[in-house]
């Protein structure tokens, strides 16, 4: 048995036009099954100004800082450790 698969669009007026060249396909009855594509996603929105705090606040963000790539392995040398004395 042969098969082609393959991805097409449904016009507006809801004709679907299948341009098969294969030659072990014509004058031969076929059975087509059409499943729908899921939609493709949109960009996801670049937070800012209110809506940005509104989120931070409903994740419960803390706060951020700028600091060098390796921070995380070496903050413990920038804390200030004067009242631990």
């Amino acid at each position: 048995m042969k098969t082609i698969q393959l991805s097409a669009h449904v016009a507006a007026d809801g004709m679907l036009h299948i341009p098969i060249n294969s030659p072990d396909f014509v004058d031969r009855d076929v059975n087509v099954l059409v499943f729908l594509t899921p939609a493709q996603e949109a960009e996801p929105d670049i937070l800012t100004g209110q809506k940005a705090w509104q989120v931070a606040q409903e994740v419960g963000f803390i706060g951020s800082l700028e600091a060098e790539p390796e921070f995380s392995e070496n903050y413990k040398d920038h804390l200030d450790w004067s009242d631990k004395l």
